[in-house]
């Protein structure tokens, strides 16, 4: 007697990322991602950047930073804050 394998259902599909506040042009503010796991690309949802350029402004670190995914670039501003 043969056996007839049974298909089981697809599962869901995954629930989308979660949209990024829009806080201008191209600036996210890393204390506001804190809660979310990092930053997070505004176009692909995707959250690997690359480090393409760092300089010193002031007393702060501005970084410029490369989607990995789509290569949506974002800038960020690094401030120390002694709690």
């Amino acid at each position: 007697m043969a056996t007839r394998k049974r298909k089981l259902p697809e599962p869901p599909p995954p629930p989308p990322p979660e949209p990024v506040p829009a806080l201008g042009a191209a600036r996210i503010r890393l204390s506001e991602m804190q809660g979310r796991g990092g930053l997070q690309c505004r176009l692909c949802g995707c959250c690997d950047f690359r480090v393409v350029r760092t300089a010193r402004v002031g007393g702060a670190v501005r970084r410029e930073r490369v989607c990995r995914h789509c290569g949506h670039r974002v800038h960020t501003r690094e401030v120390v804050t002694l709690a």
